[in-house]
């Protein structure tokens, strides 16, 4: 707004620091972006959980691949050698270098245990299958296949019309 001189009105003065003038609109809108922070802070804190990683645990780092810097792909294990600060954690990358990365990269690992599947005779038992130096499954694919084929013709009866 301009008075009469056509000089521009000064703003109310609300500010309780000396130097500082806020108008009553600044000051509104100052008190709504203080609301909607604590609003989002709420929202946030819901489902944000605290991570920790303790010295010595194993833990997978999330890279760039080798072909494509904007894909990412869960590396490792490596070893947690320290933590730096609250969110930071140096990483043993390779037996003689140590890197410093955030936690929001890295994740827990868990070694997996070895998987069987027994069979109904439990006469044999079926674990992961072997790999060949060429990367194909050796037979046991084979014997699992003939097991289920076996038992689905069990299971079945079909009636033949002879027409």
């Amino acid at each position: 707004m301009k008075t009469k001189e056509g000089k521009p009105q000064k703003p109310l003065k609300v500010s309780t620091l000396p130097g500082l003038d806020i108008g009553p609109e600044q000051l509104i809108e100052q008190q709504k972006a203080n609301q909607t922070l604590k609003r989002n802070q709420t929202y946030y804190t819901r489902r944000a959980r605290e991570r920790r990683l303790n010295i010595g645990d194993s833990v997978l780092l999330l890279i760039p691949t080798e072909n494509n810097k904007l894909t990412l792909a869960w590396r490792g294990p490596y070893e947690v050698v320290e933590r730096v600060g609250e969110v930071d954690y140096r990483i043993r990358v390779t037996s003689d270098k140590i890197r410093t990365y955030h936690i929001k990269v890295l994740k827990n690992y868990h070694q997996r245990k070895e998987q069987r599947i027994e069979n109904d005779d439990e006469s044999e038992n079926i674990s992961e299958p072997e790999v060949s130096k060429d990367g194909h499954r050796i037979e046991q694919v084979a014997a699992i296949a003939g097991v289920i084929d076996d038992r689905i013709n069990e299971n079945s009866e079909f009636e033949i019309d002879d027409d």
